[in-house]
């Protein structure tokens, strides 16, 4: 072999070793470059994961209070007077007239029916019995009424609505 050879054949290598030594160290550059690229995106990911965390227990607390809103309105939607009136079939467990809970409350016999209308449209009480009355305002004595005041029932959306809302 010739020496010009030899000597071209050692410049070549010796050439690119240096270019493979520049390459190397560019790959280990843009490696290292990779490596805090992805420890950033790990902590990037870590604290997504924290603020979820928060963001779920703040929606849950936000839905029950949504909830309490809701069941507060439930409430508010009847007149005042009427939750005692409920409470108190709720109660007895009885059937109960018009007049039965104006005296058991002492509220007069017109606010008791107005409210009844208004638990009765809410689907909480119903009417259990007809009034009855007789032939005649007045008895054989004289004196008096001989009708029976009709009587009403808690319904199970009465007593649903006790438990869950009024007594809650």
């Amino acid at each position: 072999m010739d020496i010009f050879g030899q000597i071209e054949k050692l410049i070549n290598e010796h050439g690119s070793a240096v270019i493979l030594k520049e390459r190397l160290g560019l790959a280990a550059d843009q490696y290292s470059i990779l490596e805090k690229k992805n420890s950033d995106l790990e902590a990037e990911i870590q604290r997504l994961k924290t603020q979820l965390q928060q963001v779920e227990k703040e929606n849950h607390r936000l839905s029950k209070l949504a909830e309490s809103l809701k069941e507060s309105q439930e409430k508010s939607s009847l007149p005042e007077a009427a939750y005692s009136i409920l409470e108190l079939f709720f109660d007895s467990g009885r059937n109960l007239s018009r007049e039965e809970v104006s005296s058991h409350l002492g509220q007069e016999l017109g606010l008791v029916s107005y409210n009844f209308d208004s638990l009765r449209e809410a689907n909480f009480i119903q009417q259990a019995t007809v009034g009855s009355s007789g032939s005649s305002w007045i008895n054989a004595r004289g004196g008096g009424s001989s009708s029976t005041p009709a009587t009403f029932r808690i319904t199970p959306a009465g007593r649903k609505y006790v438990v869950e809302v009024i007594r809650a």
